[in-house]
């Protein structure tokens, strides 16, 4: 999947479990927060294991993600965006593209939430991407 012109190549895969246009509690500061699906780290006293099936949510469309961004820039107030579900790496592929979108249009700081290590994310060809 590659940015063309602004737009994305193809669909996403992606689920989008819930989103909060404004929270305080996933960061420093104001923030914008995306709640996607899929988690395979299965946590015990995970506070959301709806969040575990990669099924669960809605499919996140370009037109969507289009739409978060234009929310975002609309709003002053907000000091960042913050990712997280499920994992947020349990597509890393689709999230980098997700993750480089964001970053291009809004321009905010991004958070992202994952049940991996620093150390794990960078020995992971899939996931150092990200």
């Amino acid at each position: 999947m590659a940015v063309e012109g602004g737009k994305m190549g193809q669909e996403f895969t992606l689920r989008l479990l819930n989103v909060y246009k404004e929270t305080i509690v996933d960061g420093v500061g104001l923030r914008y927060s995306l709640y996607f699906s899929g988690c395979s780290h299965a946590c015990p006293g995970c506070h959301n294991e709806y969040s575990w099936n990669p099924k669960h949510g809605t499919l996140l469309t370009f037109k969507r993600l289009e739409e978060i961004a234009e929310e975002i820039n609309a709003n002053t107030l907000l000091d960042g965006i913050t990712i997280s579900g499920g994992d947020p790496l349990f597509n890393p592929t689709e999230m980098l593209e997700v993750l480089k979108f964001l970053k291009e249009k809004t321009k905010k700081n991004i958070w992202l939430y994952t049940g991996y290590t620093l150390e794990q994310v960078k020995n992971d060809e899939k996931k150092s991407v990200v």
